[in-house]
């Protein structure tokens, strides 16, 4: 039941679960961590995509920054994706492998 838990971790505001439900409070506090991280990536990339989007209605040069924007979108969706597939993955195995270049970060003390 851990791991439902901690793979529930990664899909946004539920990354608090693994604090209150976990049987184990080094691996509940390590996956709730990188829930965390992985939220306040999402919320940045989001707020990234929508000053895209302000800037888009630029006359002229609108078009460009429009187009920039779109592929930040997917690029940012596509990282947004494999970090919650790496963590889903990471935590149904029991495995607590931080996630790539944002993974060493630690907000939930260890």
């Amino acid at each position: 039941m851990s791991t439902v838990i901690n793979a529930l971790s990664y899909t946004g505001i539920l990354f608090f679960l693994p604090l209150i439900a976990n049987d184990n409070q080094q691996e509940g506090k390590f996956h709730a961590n990188q829930g965390l991280i992985t939220l306040i990536l999402a919320v940045i990339l989001h707020v990234i995509g929508r000053v895209f989007g302000v800037f888009a209605g630029i006359p002229l040069l609108g078009v460009l920054i429009g187009i920039v924007g779109t592929i930040f979108g997917i690029v940012a969706w596509a990282v947004q994706v494999a970090i919650l597939i790496f963590g889903i993955v990471n935590s149904i195995n029991g495995r607590m492998n931080p996630i790539p270049v944002i993974g060493k970060i630690n907000l939930i003390n260890k």
